[in-house]
Formats: C-alpha cells, structure tokens, sequence
C-alpha cells in the first residue's frame, strides 16, 4: 500500500518492529505479510505493516483502539484472500470498489471540484501522484465493501433457524447463529411480536392522572375501537382502521398495528415495560421448574438481559393489574356531551366534574397494564353502601363500603376516594347483560376469556386469537390510550403440539425466510417454498407454520392472499432487525479465531493491549444497556407509585359522575364539595350554579 506522507508520534516505541503473527496462506516477505488487489488491471500490493501504522499514525491518542481497527482490517483483507473464508468474493468487491470510484468521477466531473482536487482532499501527501491517489482511493472503497460483504456473508451463515448437532459447523452455529446463539437476537434482544391501536386523547395532564379532561371526540373515538373489537374484527384490521400511530405506517399503508420490540427499542415504559411486566411477572406462564437443565439456563439468561432490578420486580408483581368494567365504555358515550345536569351546571362548568372526565380518570388515567372485562358498573348503592345520596353527611360511615374516606394529610379535611391504599378499585364481577357478546371465535370460545392474575380470575376482553388486550395510558410522547397484544414472546419457545401442529418453535418464528418463491399456483393450491420454510403435515399436505413472515394459520384447505411482495417486505423487516444485533466483534472473532495477532513492541504485548481493550468495549456496551434498562425499571414503578398516591387523594369518586348534578353530593362535608367556590358575601353556593346563581 502507498504510505500516506504523515509525521508520525507514537506513544510507543519501535514501531518497525510491528508486525503480524500468525498461520494462513498469504504470501510473507521481510517487511510482514503482504495482501494484493487489482484495480484497472494493475496489481496493488498491501502491506499489512503499513496498514498498522497508518491507523496508529491518524489514532495517535487513542492506541489500544487504532491497533484494534487495523488488526480488523488486515482480517478482513486476508479473509478475501486465497483460500480465505471470503476468497469467492474477492472479484466482486474489486468491481464494487471499482464501480464506486467511477461514479465518483462523474459526480466530481458534474460539479466545480476537479477530480484530482478532490483525491488530493481525500488521499494527503506531498509526493503522491493523481494515480497512487486514485488507487488508495479505490483501496478504501474495496474495504468498505468488503465490510458490507462480511456483514452480509456473517447474516447468510448464521441465519438458519434449524439446529443440526451433527453439521461441520455445528460448534460455530452454537455460538454464533444470530437466532439461537450464545449471542443471538433472540437470547441478546428478547424479541416480542406484538400488535398496537393508539387511541389519541387530548386529556391535559395539569393535575397528573386524577384530573385530566377528555373531550367528547375523544370518546367516539375510544367508542368506535372498542366497538370494533368486540364485534369480533381482526385486531390488525381495527388497527388500519383506527389507530392514530402514524409511526406503524407502512410501504403500503398501516401495518396491522405490528411491532418487533425489544430491550432495546425505545418504547416509551408505560408500553414496554407494561409488556415486560404483564407477560413475566404477573401473568408468569412460562413454568420454569417444568423445563429442562438447559431450558431453564436460556430462560435464565433471556430474562436477565431485560435487567429487572429485584425490588422492582417484587413491587410490579404486588400492584398487579386494574381492570376496566365494559359498560364504562358505553357509559363514557353516552355521557360523552353531558355538560349540565337538568340545565344547570356544577361549579361554574368546571370540567374536573363532568362525568365523561371522572370516569375516565378512574377507569382509563392508569400507567399499568389494564384489561377490560364483561363486568358491568357499580350501583349507587355499591359506591356508597346506600340506596340514595345522604342529605347529612356529617353522619355518613364508609366503613365496609366502597368508598373510603380518609384524612387530607396537608388541609386535614375528610377526603372520599374509591382508591384503596393499593391502587385499585373494587369492581361488580361478570355480568354479560352489558355486553351480550354474539361473536365466536371457535367452537363456544367467546371474546371474553378468563384470565387468572394474583389468583383472581376474570373475563377480559382478547383479540380474535384469544390473546389479551392490554390498555395503558401514556402522557407523555404518543399520548393516549394504547391498546396491546403480544403475538409471540421471546419466552414461549414451545413449537407444535397435536392441537397446534401449525406452531413453530421460537427460532422457528423468527426465521427470515420466505414461504414463497412465486404466486403461482399448483392444483389450486399456492406453491409453497417447504424445503427452506418451517412446515408442518396437514394430513398428505405439507403447508407452512406461522412465524413472523408467515402470520396466519394455514391448512390443506387454507386460501392463502399473500403475495411474494409482502413476504419479502416481512423478511426484509426482520432481516434488519437481525442485523442490526451484529457488531464488529462479532466478525472480528468469526473471522480471526485465534490466527493472527500483533507481535511485541518493545517487549510490549500489544495484542494482549488489543483483547483487553475489545473486552472492555463489549463490557461497557452492555454495562450501558443494563443501566439504561435499570433506569427505565426503576422510573416506571416510581411513577406508578406517584400515581398511587395522587389518585388517593386527588380522584374525584365515581358517585359525582353517577349522581350528576345531585345537590346532597356538593354540600360542605359531602364527597363533591369545593371550598373553593364562594358568593361573594362569603357563604358557600350550595355547589351547584350558573353564575353566581344558586342552584
């Protein structure tokens, strides 16, 4: 290689001395090990001492680092050379490279720059020509392809989702497939394929999750999703239709709602971690004693890189979930343009006491995961422990019923709230009136399927593959309601069973192949890519299973739409995500197990210099994702633990939303009174007015 004409202050000594260590069939000659290339029919020979000292020459401060960079690049060299890993691509990155240089030109030659204006900005040096510039020139573009091709040969060979004890390469599968090594995408990442509807509301957050005020579209809005639902549409289909996520648009329109998340996407908490929390540590159907050894090893290992701090853990596991009866949604609808109660409006109109906005407080204003259930709404009787709202408060006894009271601890007033010291509610149980749920999903199975949390069971509202929906509110970035499904967790790694034989196993699911080669058909039937795509026998019929390319259920008699198009965006979708889990030292030890090394300078061991510095940067890549997930855990619990205390005492209770406009209910003493609301002769207007007016 051309040495680029630089003065050169080294921290260390001798550098003359460097060289490269180590076996492989590449020529050697005094100065070290030399690699060649052609370009416009001239044979370039490189170095690989000068390419050491090129990068210590520019990386000056920063040795263990520039050392590393350039032992990477003399791997990669040799791994195109002959009888290297990569020696079948050599041709074709000499070509890229040579392609790239002459589109170079003619957007040089188009511009006001001259080309050797710009190679003398690209290549310095005083006593290069304009044609050993051109050549380094080329010889940077052939290492950028080749570091696209190493990406690209790494994603090929270590894709494959079936596990073959028996093949050559077995050991290097083991370690480094990208779906079910050591470091794979899914045991690093801990993939989950879900689905999401964001309902967007305009409730302000001036007074936290207790006093927001929702507008009337807002609940139409709300209405016409849930609605949808229950009427039995495909959850991806209400979520073309409906949701407000502009960021799940797709190349073709909305994408059924669908996300790959992991521990390293930025969702925002109250969605991700929600998720997390709902999937593992509350619903906790992954039954670790029934695994084996090594099951429970990956299990172990999975869920430790989601980085759960232990008093987070214990404290989400003890707050649960809260549930949201059916018939509040119906109830926000019909109360949705309710301003005045027989004309006459609460407190000058003041928005905390319309009844939309109380019962979305209580029900919908929640950080933690929330299920909807077919249980119909409290009675008056039930809130209060009475038929009729009292006239005389100053007797009234909450005790064994709904409503709690308890003592302000800063104004030292008796507050009423339908919160108790945990967070929750109490809620009416089942009650299928309210609902009178038609739709069927198979066989009997209904929409509403009981689910056991904290050894309560209750009916929630699922999508039409029985998974549950889970509501959580957000205030912050994409605020509002966010409706949730998991379609696959990283944690059931189970495959086919006899009632399911369509169910692939977890590596299975994440394969980035296609099912498909063309959309033509064969007796009716699509003509399915079986050999490379997970499969199952449906009777004689061998057909797909259902994976993340592949979404749906497909039998012997299935008419499949999909086309070759929309598999190949799927796998171009996973591919990337894949991909981007791969880094250099991956590569790096793929490529270099142990061949090559740097000798000493200066009896100083500078590839041991070089291991300890890649150790180090693999250790604080992961030293900073842990501490971000750590954060983020810890926030999340903080903020639901805020809330708990803000709607304690700020939540305005439900009997002011059922008893409208009752003037026993904003009496002094009485659950609705605001000191805040005087005549101007100073008496209290009996809570309700227009005006000064007493109502």
């Amino acid at each position: 290689m051309i040495r680029r004409k630089k003065s050169i202050y080294l921290a260390v000594l001798a550098l003359s001395a460097v060289s490269l260590s180590g076996c492989g069939e590449v020529s050697n000659n005094s100065e070290g090990y030399v690699l060649t290339s052609e370009y416009n029919g001239i044979k370039l020979d490189i170095n690989t001492n000068d390419i050491i000292e090129r990068y210590i020459s520019e990386n000056r401060n920063e040795h263990a680092a520039a050392l590393y960079d350039a032992l990477n690049e003399v791997v990669i060299r040799m791994a195109f050379e002959k009888d290297g890993d990569l020696a079948l691509f050599k041709s074709t990155v000499e070509r890229e490279a040579t392609e790239a240089v002459n589109k170079k030109k003619n957007e040089i030659d188009e511009g006001d720059q001259t080309w050797d204006e710009f190679l003398e900005g690209e290549i310095p040096g005083d006593d290069l020509t304009t044609e050993q510039r051109e050549q380094e020139y080329f010889l940077d573009q052939e290492y950028t392809a080749m570091k696209s091709t190493v990406d690209e040969q790494y994603f090929d060979r270590f894709s494959g989702y079936k596990r073959d004890a028996k093949a050559d390469d077995a050991a290097l599968q083991d370690e480094y497939n990208l779906l079910y090594g050591t470091n794979g995408y899914i045991q690093k990442k801990v993939p989950y394929d879900i689905r999401h509807i964001l309902i967007q509301v305009d409730a302000s957050d001036d007074y936290g999750y207790s006093r927001g005020h929702i507008s009337a579209t807002n609940i139409e809005d709300m209405y016409r999703v849930f609605e949808a639902l229950i009427g039995g549409n495909d959850f991806a289909d209400v979520a073309n239709s409906y949701t407000d996520d502009t960021g799940n648009d797709g190349e073709n329109g909305k994408n059924g709602g669908e996300y790959l998340m992991d521990n390293a996407e930025p969702f925002v908490n109250e969605f991700k971690l929600g998720v997390y929390t709902y999937d593992l540590l509350i619903n906790n159907q992954y039954n670790r004693e029934g695994m084996s050894d090594a099951d429970q090893t990956i299990y172990d290992e999975k869920y430790d890189n989601l980085h759960i701090p232990t008093s987070v853990e214990e404290g989400l596991t003890g707050f649960g979930v809260t549930y949201i009866p059916y018939e509040v949604i119906q109830k926000l609808y019909d109360v949705r343009n309710v301003t005045t109660a027989n004309g006459v409006s609460v407190y000058d109109g003041n928005e905390d006491y319309l009844p939309r906005n109380i019962y979305f407080n209580k029900y919908f204003q929640n950080r933690n995961i929330a299920f909807v259930t077919d249980e119909r709404m409290l009675t008056t009787e039930e809130l209060i422990g009475q038929e009729t709202v009292p006239d005389n408060w100053s007797s009234y006894n909450a005790e064994g019923n709904a409503m709690l009271t308890r003592k302000d601890a800063v104004s030292g007033e008796t507050v009423f709230s339908d919160i108790d010291a945990d967070g929750h509610y109490e809620t009416a149980g089942s009650d299928q009136t309210v609902i009178n749920p038609t739709y069927e999903r198979v066989a009997d199975n209904k929409l509403f399927q009981p689910l056991t949390i904290n050894e309560v069971t209750k009916n929630v509202l699922c999508d039409t593959n029985g998974n549950p929906i889970m509501v959580v509110r957000n205030q912050e970035s994409s605020s509002g309601i966010h409706l949730i499904v998991i379609e696959r967790s990283a944690f059931d790694t189970t495959g086919a069973t006899e009632k399911e034989p369509w169910k692939s196993t977890i590596e299975e699911y994440y394969a980035p192949v296609s099912p498909k080669d063309t959309d033509s058909f064969v007796n009716g039937k699509p003509d399915w890519n079986i050999d490379d795509f997970p499969s199952y026998k449906d009777g004689e019929v061998t057909v797909p299973k259902k994976t993340y390319v592949q979404t749906e259920k497909i039998t012997a008699n299935s008419d499949v739409n999909d086309t070759v198009a929309n598999y190949t965006a799927r796998v171009s979708t996973l591919s990337g995500e894949i991909k981007g889990t791969i880094d250099t030292y991956d590569t790096y030890f793929w490529l270099n197990p142990g061949k090559y090394a740097l000798n000493k300078i200066a009896n100083s061991d500078v590839q041991a210099m070089v291991n300890t510095y890649i150790e180090k940067e693999i250790n604080a890549t992961e030293e900073s994702s842990a501490q971000t997930l750590e954060d983020s855990w810890i926030n999340y619990l903080n903020s639901i633990v805020q809330q708990t205390r803000e709607r304690q005492y700020m939540l305005l209770p439900e009997i002011l939303a059922t008893e409208f406009g009752n003037p026993n209910l904003y009496k002094e003493g009485a659950p609705g009174y605001n000191a805040a609301y005087y005549d101007v002769s100073g008496n209290t207007n009996g809570g309700t007015s227009t005006g000064s007016e007493n109502a």
